[in-house]
């Protein structure tokens, strides 16, 4: 499957139940179908959000 076609097919799936939806096992489970989706939706899954370090630094050195 090409990759516009990856995205269309997923694009014309439809809306996924959201009830209990593990975003990080739905990708792995659907690798096979989405081999380039799953990668780019697991790479972007695994920054960790972000915490209140940055807002301390900037505290610290009156930059806020």
């Amino acid at each position: 499957m090409e990759e516009e076609d990856e995205l269309g097919v997923y694009m014309r799936q439809g809306p996924v139940r959201r009830e209990n939806l593990n975003p990080v096992l739905w990708w792995k489970d659907h690798q096979e179908e989405y081999p380039r989706l799953s990668k780019f939706a697991l790479d972007i899954l695994a920054i960790p959000a972000m915490s209140v370090d940055p807002e301390r630094t900037f505290s610290v050195t009156k930059l806020t």
